[in-house]
């Protein structure tokens, strides 16, 4: 079953990466350039550089799918490293928008959600990660067990919990969580 399990897993990354490739070669090399630039600006530190170089790249309208959701998001993770989280939100909802049926977008937002501590909205963009997922991990249920501790949904959170830790036996995250939830804290 595992060795099957990989192998659709294989399929799935062969297909996204070839259809990124498509789409990208769309893109024209002054967009492509915008993007490398915003990138290398972004590792160099000067985030208020990337976020421009991402946004001019964006307004080519060259991008698409899975392309265009990656410069939003992008963009999210350079607002909520800037701690403009309510402006990663909305570029993340850009980036969802672009590419809707692909988890890692939703878990993305849901993290920014709970830093924010909206938990309702944080459990709904993780439950959408186990929903898109073809083979939820460990790591989206332990996720959410957090949320819905934080919640105080504590039924909720120790099925969570104990979902994670049996497609990961001994992940110390969901086991300190799930310790706690027995507990009663």
């Amino acid at each position: 079953m595992r060795i099957v399990a990989v192998w659709v897993m294989l399929a799935l990354v062969s297909f996204v990466a070839t259809a990124e490739k498509v789409t990208a070669q769309k893109a024209s090399p002054e967009a492509k350039a915008l993007v490398s630039k915003a990138h290398a600006a972004n590792r160099a530190g000067r985030k208020d550089e990337a976020l421009t170089l991402f946004a001019k790249a964006i307004a080519l309208k060259q991008f698409r799918g899975t392309d265009l959701a990656s410069l939003h998001n992008s963009r999210a993770v350079i607002l909520t490293d800037l701690n403009r989280r309510p402006e990663a939100i909305e570029e993340m909802a850009l980036a969802i928008a672009a590419a809707p049926k692909h988890p890692s977008y939703y878990g993305n937002r849901g993290r920014i959600y709970r830093t924010m501590k909206m938990y309702d909205k944080a459990a709904a963009d993780f439950t959408r990660v186990i929903e898109l997922s073809p083979k939820p991990g460990a790591y989206d249920y332990a996720a959410r067990c957090q949320v819905y501790a934080q919640m105080k949904e504590r039924a909720k959170a120790i099925a969570d919990c104990e979902k994670a830790l049996a497609l990961r036996p001994g992940y110390s995250r969901a086991a300190r969580e799930l310790k706690k939830l027995k507990g009663g804290s």
